[in-house]
Parts: structure tokens; C-alpha cells; sequence
């Protein structure tokens, strides 16, 4: 009998199995697993051979003319698919020391957050805007404490600004949406798979 293949190129498992942690090991496997998905189910062209992930991590497949973006955390795996640059978030509502994240948010954030009648909501709200939005700019982490959200739809990444939704698709999660340019979402275009 003839044994069938994998659909991921031997550099691609090896990658997966390469992670320690049970739960790394899942994200990495059904963030792959839904991005196959997703992209035949839009019968987009791609070749696994040219998956790449910039110097910040970002995935992309070169000379690709779509953009994706992909998140874990908790059970699950999102994935937002775009014709322009874009990037999701997506948050376990946790506990979390929040007074030790003062820097990553702006006074007017912060005081929004401490007053809220459910502070930890309202923390893993903003970071899940913050996170989409520097995953979409492409710079990660180091410029996440020049990050601020500027009103409903907007969030400035230093001196560029971005557009963002917020999405209420699994009660105890924060997610969000990131793109250069206005868009408006619907719950159904981003992909969720629990892992």
C-alpha cells in the first residue's frame, strides 16, 4: 500500500518538530494546517517551498500577491487573509499583573483600563490592537511602546497610522485586525480552528 505524503515539505516538519512544548508544537502544526486551508479554499496560488518568516517572524510566501497573518494563544489558531499588509491578534484573557504594562500604553489607555469595570477585559482589548498592529507593520515587539490607539477604528505605530476592528468571536478572547487602509470585517473572514 502506498503511504501518502505529508502536504508540508520536509523543512516545514522538521520545523514543527522541532518545538519542545506540546502546546508550541500544536500552534505551529494547525497554523500551518489553516493556512493550507485557507488558501486552496480561495484557490490562491502558492508553493510551501516558498514560505519564509522576515526577521521579526512574520510569515509570508515570496513573490506571493495576497498577505496573511496568523496567531495562537490558549486553544486557538486565527488567521486573517488580505490583499494588503494585515495582522491579527489574538489574546487569552488572563490574569495578568497589569500595573507592570504601564509603559506599553499611553496615559489615556491606561486610564481607561484601570477604570473599567472589567480591567483585565479591557487590557487584553488594547493589547490585542497593539499586537495586531505591530505584527502588521512588521517591526514586532520593538516598537510596541510607541503603539497608542487614537479612536474606535485607528492605532499609530510610531509615525505611521494603521486601521483596526475588534472582533467578540470567543467569549474570554480578545481579537483584532490590523491594515493599512479602512476595511471593514466580518466575523466570517477571519478563520478560527481550536487546536
Amino acid at each position: 500500500m502506498k503511504e501518502k505524503s505529508c502536504f508540508l515539505p520536509i523543512q516545514q516538519q522538521e520545523y514543527i518538530q522541532s518545538f519542545v512544548q506540546e502546546k508550541d508544537l500544536n500552534a505551529a502544526f494547525f497554523g500551518r494546517l489553516l493556512i493550507d486551508y485557507v488558501l486552496k479554499r480561495h484557490r490562491l496560488q502558492f508553493d510551501w517551498n516558498q514560505f519564509a518568516l522576515s526577521k521579526k517572524e512574520k510569515p509570508y510566501f515570496q513573490n506571493a500577491d495576497f498577505h496573511f497573518n496568523i496567531s495562537h494563544s490558549g486553544e486557538y489558531v486565527v488567521l486573517a487573509l488580505h490583499d494588503t499588509t494585515i495582522g491579527i491578534d489574538i489574546e487569552k484573557e488572563r490574569n495578568v499583573k497589569i500595573d507592570l504594562f504601564h509603559k506599553q500604553f499611553n496615559t489615556q489607555e491606561f486610564q481607561q483600563i484601570k477604570s473599567s469595570s472589567n480591567p483585565l477585559q479591557q487590557f487584553f482589548h488594547f493589547w490585542s490592537i497593539k499586537e495586531a498592529a505591530i505584527k502588521a507593520d512588521g517591526r514586532g515587539v520593538e516598537v510596541l511602546s510607541q503603539t497608542s490607539t487614537l479612536s474606535e477604528n485607528t492605532v499609530q505605530v510610531e509615525n505611521s497610522l494603521w486601521h483596526y476592528q475588534s472582533l467578540n468571536l470567543i467569549k474570554g478572547y480578545a481579537f483584532a485586525v490590523c491594515t493599512s487602509h479602512p476595511f471593514d470585517l466580518d466575523a466570517k473572514d477571519v478563520k478560527v480552528v481550536r487546536m
